[in-house]
């Protein structure tokens, strides 16, 4: 049986960054068979390949220059996240006083307006799921299935290839910590898991066609 799992192509890749200012080389790198929740590491080069032919970098780093390019007072670093959704660039700002401003930018009129999630299940720094619940309330639902005991915690959610994807952090106290990946399935509100780490952060991932990266 294991060999049979081995032999099957993975779907999904994922770039992790463990915490630590001591370590230098501190990101890795996995290919998933989500499937059967199988990882296997591989090289930054091969991560790299993969993520330009199925991520989606280019789309962001587009979307946050045209933010840019809408008011002078916008620059690379106080443009601190977007999030391309729909008709919408969400962005979050920060002023020179350090304040932090939610902001939508809609494509076909060209308007900017500051808005106001009406339930923010983490904080402002999670626009991803902050945007997915306000259009999904049931996904917020889901996420709270999985949060089993009190010392679970929703980590973020991350929304690539029209797929929705959630990341909980499991504190359990027999087995230990540990990061799971979980998808939101929209058409049947189901949740299935994806994989599992050791507790990292998720810095990115990409669903990749399984029949070309065996």
């Amino acid at each position: 049986m294991y060999n049979y799992i081995k032999n099957q192509p993975a779907d999904m890749i994922v770039c992790t960054q463990k915490s630590g200012m001591m370590m230098i080389d501190n990101y890795r790198y996995y290919k998933v068979k989500t499937k059967y929740g199988v990882k296997e590491s591989i090289k930054e080069s091969e991560y790299n390949e993969l993520i330009s032919l199925y991520g989606e970098r280019e789309i962001y780093k587009e979307a946050k220059q045209k933010i840019i390019s809408t008011n002078d007072k916008y620059n690379d670093k106080n443009i601190i996240k977007v999030f391309p959704y729909k008709d919408y660039i969400y962005y979050i700002f920060l002023d020179e006083n350090e304040e932090v401003y939610t902001m939508r930018y809609n494509i076909n009129t060209y308007e900017i307006e500051k808005i106001f999630f009406d339930y923010i299940y983490k904080d402002s720094m999670d626009l991803e799921g902050n945007v997915i619940i306000s259009e999904y309330p049931d996904f917020c639902d889901s996420i709270n299935e999985k949060l089993v005991n009190k010392l679970d915690e929703y980590i973020q959610t991350i929304y690539t290839d029209n797929r929705i994807v959630f990341e909980i952090l499991v504190n359990n106290p027999k087995n230990g910590s540990y990061i799971s990946l979980y998808e939101y399935i929209l058409e049947t509100k189901e949740t299935k898991l994806l994989v599992k780490f050791d507790v990292t952060n998720i810095r990115e991932i990409a669903f990749i066609e399984a029949n070309k990266n065996n």
